[in-house]
């Protein structure tokens, strides 16, 4: 749940509450020291976790290590993860900044988003989050995670290495595998999640003793609008749809990655989630017998996506 003015969550929380089961706000900024800032609108998250009660759903503070740069764009910032992850001093203090906010906005965990965590941090991660374990759980709160999507282990990679399954599946309740992102903004064009890439991620993670129970898929409700060459950008799936009745172009359809897809102009590629897309993984989900599905995020999805989820989980 994202607090923007531009591209609210707000609306498909309030049409949606009864399909979901949880709802985890954009909330707390860490520091080096351990300290929490707030990166969020106060009146919108307070709104959004009134509704969420009243609903029965249970909330989640997402912490994470965003941080803005010299030009005022935000990004998970892995000198700020250091800073914090290898200091125990500044992880004790962010431990107990994170129960008081818990208690304070009457949430029911903490959902940790630490992203570009460095390889060398990752005993120091693992540290963290079982610091955070043995004082959050006796207080009654939960433990989710999100975690990069790999499909074998790679100590040394920058995005995931950081992240050991094994030994974090024993500190978290639910583990939310971030399975988007094969295809990104910044490389080739192609599906954001083919359903075979998924399907190793789902097997590697079992692979390592995650339970299955614990394992939450993470499911993209945007898409990347890629130029014939250089950088693409997040597209929603509603824009999606309008870039192709602008130009009067159909929404092809990946046979073999199970996804849609649009090609305009000249030589732009659109490759993005639907419903259709939605329901191979939903199988996955099923089939594998995991924990459930998370979806990133509440506003950029295809509205057709809640009938789905409603009749193949139940």
């Amino acid at each position: 749940y994202v607090s923007d003015a531009r591209l609210p969550s707000f609306p498909s929380l309030r049409t949606n509450d009864s399909v979901l089961t949880a709802i985890s706000p954009w909330t707390w900024e860490v520091t080096p020291a351990g300290t929490l800032v707030a990166s969020f609108d106060t009146r919108d998250t307070a709104a959004a976790l009134k509704h969420a009660g009243e609903q029965g759903l249970r909330t989640y503070a997402l912490i994470h290590n965003m941080a803005l740069d010299a030009k005022g764009r935000g990004n998970f910032n892995s000198t700020l993860a250091h800073q914090l992850l290898a200091n125990p001093t500044a992880r004790k203090r962010l431990v107990y900044n994170i129960l008081q906010v818990l208690k304070d906005w009457r949430m029911s965990g903490v959902h940790v988003d630490f992203e570009m965590v460095q390889p060398s941090d990752r005993h120091h991660l693992n540290a963290f989050m079982q610091e955070l374990h043995e004082i959050l759980h006796p207080a009654g709160f939960e433990i989710t995670m999100a975690l990069p999507s790999k499909t074998r282990e790679l100590p040394n990679d920058s995005w995931s290495g950081a992240f050991d399954y094994a030994v974090l599946s024993r500190y978290t309740d639910q583990m939310m595998l971030m399975t988007y992102d094969e295809h990104w903004s910044g490389g080739s064009p192609g599906p954001v999640a083919s359903i075979a890439w998924v399907e190793d991620v789902i097997r590697y993670a079992l692979s390592t003793g995650v339970p299955r129970h614990k394992i939450i898929l993470g499911i993209a409700g945007y898409g990347y609008d890629w130029p014939a060459h250089g950088k693409g950008r997040a597209v929603t799936y509603q824009g999606a749809l309008n870039i192709a009745n602008q130009y009067k172009v159909p929404v092809l359809w990946d046979s073999k990655a199970k996804v849609p897809h649009i090609r305009y102009g000249d030589g732009r590629q659109i490759w993005f989630e639907n419903r259709q897309s939605l329901s191979y993984k939903l199988e996955l989900v099923n089939r594998y017998q995991l924990g459930g599905i998370s979806v990133w995020r509440l506003g950029q999805e295809d509205p057709g996506c809640w009938a789905v989820i409603r009749d193949m989980l139940g």
